[in-house]
């Protein structure tokens, strides 16, 4: 039980630190205070595609074959490489919200197997349960 809770949270911080960092380039961009290069963004959203990968795979030890989740993570990573390369590209805040939403369903999902595999012990702090 305890390598699968950490197959879990491994996924969970995988796919926060690429929603957030999609988020993060995005909005620097836009308002024109990114610090870092173009090619430093493509090779940091790489590695983090790269972590999502890693994570997925050794999910695989407990029976979750991750699929269609990453998609909106690939169409918005991909957007956001044509904003950082690109002079008049649009902010991608479509793809965005899509990654936002598919990460809340995954959270949701990963929340109801640690309730499954702890017998129900898991205690949401935030937002707070509904009654």
């Amino acid at each position: 039980m305890a390598e699968e809770v950490t197959r879990l949270i491994a996924l969970r911080s995988a796919y926060r630190d690429w929603d957030l960092y999609l988020h993060s380039v995005t909005e620097a961009t836009v308002q024109g205070y990114r610090r870092e290069s173009a090619d430093a963004v493509l090779e940091r959203i790489e590695a983090l595609r790269a972590a999502v990968e890693a994570a997925s795979d050794a999910a695989m030890q407990d029976g979750l074959w991750i699929g269609s989740e990453r998609m909106p993570f690939e169409i918005a990573s991909h957007m956001v490489r044509v904003l950082v390369t690109s002079t008049d590209a649009a902010a991608p805040s479509r793809a965005l919200t899509d990654v936002r939403e598919a990460r809340t369903g995954f959270n949701r999902f990963i929340l109801h197997r640690l309730e499954e595999i702890s017998d129900g012990t898991v205690t949401r702090v935030h937002p707070p349960p509904a009654v």
